[in-house]
């Protein structure tokens, strides 16, 4: 077959199968995750490492199938988010640089490499557009979380288990039928199925993340009502979110003190916490570039009995992590990234049709989830969790700049 044949059947079959590339790695990595309570902690570094691969592998497709059609390559949306571009290669950049110079074996190169997550996330939206992407991403969602839960449930009834990080994915599908429609019948299902949730879990984490989407949920529909009165947003929600904020804490109080769920090991935490913010003060503006270990020696923590596989442990707080290893400019360049997630959603919120709505809402909920759990866990750390944490911050970007392009 002629070279020049050969290039257009190619592009026929690329063209086709351009949505389905899409899809494929999102399906699969969907399925990988909701098995992940199940399979975890007799894993492969391969299944480990099997979304990023395949976030990788979209990403170099996008731009074969671009250079089949155009004979150019793609920008990758450079300007539009130039802001991760640069966080992504302060990751890969120190970490090569501690592994090539230093010959450290444990980097932030797996914290770099969930990065394409987020690269991902972002050509996902765009590549199906925004009802496409609604229609895939609220099933895969939804079939991810039921098998998180039953896995959870299972293997530790009301205790938790080391994957309970996932959890956040489940608790915004819970409130997605409030999302489109904003009544009591709403509300009490949703509730429900929160409550249920934080009984499987029995973890901190999940009743602060459940009482902070309750409180979001509760202000987006008095935002959406009248966006302009801070202050009869903030008494409307505060009407409601007050008794159940007073509820809920009288649960976690009680199983708390009579140890039906965990005590989060502050003590604990806390050590690694200080640790962080010392390192970070050594070094404020650029911390070490990335180019030193992520991990902390515990033994003056636990002593000389320490286990050698306790030695060296994660802060346990990817926030933490990026201002004392990456000082104010890495801080700095996620915390704009963040902020500017917030601004274009409020921004965008109001003026957008309904049906896009609740979809906007779950997306922005997740994303705030995300960052409560990488606040206090090591999240980063475990590529399949930090590559769907980047994956829909990634989403959420795409939807808004979609969104800004049709206003």
């Amino acid at each position: 077959m002629p070279i020049r044949n050969w290039f257009k059947a190619m592009r026929l079959v690329l063209s086709i199968s351009n949505r389905v590339l899409y899809i494929l790695p999102a399906l699969i990595s969907a399925m990988i995750i909701g098995m992940w309570p199940f399979i975890g902690r007799s894993s492969t570094n391969i299944i480990k490492y099997l979304p990023v691969f395949m976030a990788i592998m979209i990403i170099v497709m996008y731009q074969v199938v671009s250079y089949m059609k155009t004979n150019q390559l793609k920008t990758l949306y450079l300007r539009q988010n130039w802001i991760a571009y640069l966080l992504f290669l302060m990751y890969i950049g120190g970490s090569f640089f501690s592994m090539l110079v230093f010959g450290r074996q444990i980097t932030f190169l797996s914290q770099g490499m969930v990065m394409f997550g987020f690269f991902y996330g972002f050509l996902f939206g765009t590549g199906l557009g925004l009802e496409k992407v609604k229609g895939v991403i609220i099933p895969l969602v939804f079939l991810t979380s039921v098998p998180i839960l039953i896995g959870v449930a299972i293997q530790d009834w009301g205790h938790g288990i080391p994957h309970h990080e996932f959890i956040y994915l489940c608790i915004p599908i819970c409130l997605y039928p409030y999302f489109k429609k904003f009544n009591l019948k709403s509300f009490l299902f949703s509730f429900i199925g929160i409550l249920i949730i934080m009984y499987i879990s029995g973890k901190n984490t999940t009743y602060i993340i459940c009482l902070i989407s309750l409180l979001f949920a509760l202000f987006m529909r008095s935002y959406l009502r009248d966006y302009r009165s801070l202050i009869k947003i903030l008494f409307r929600v505060a009407i409601i979110a007050i008794p159940i904020a007073m509820g809920l804490f009288s649960i976690w109080y009680e199983l708390y003190f009579s140890g039906q769920i965990s005590t989060g090991n502050l003590d604990f935490r806390l050590f690694l916490y200080a640790d962080a913010i010392l390192k970070f003060l050594e070094s404020p503006l650029y911390g070490s570039f990335f180019t030193d270990s992520p991990t902390h020696n515990m033994a003056d923590y636990f002593g000389r009995f320490l286990q050698e596989k306790y030695l060296y442990l994660p802060t346990h707080s990817d926030i933490l992590d990026l201002f004392a290893h990456g000082g104010l400019l890495a801080g700095g360049l996620f915390i704009a990234m963040i902020v500017k997630l917030f601004r274009n959603f409020f921004a965008l919120i109001v003026s957008e049709s309904i049906e896009h709505r609740a979809f906007h809402m779950l997306l922005m909920l997740t994303v705030m989830n995300i960052l409560i759990i990488i606040s206090i866990n090591p999240i980063f750390n475990m590529p399949i969790n930090g590559v769907l944490c980047w994956f829909f911050i990634g989403l959420l970007s795409s939807m808004n700049y979609q969104l800004r392009r049709q206003l």
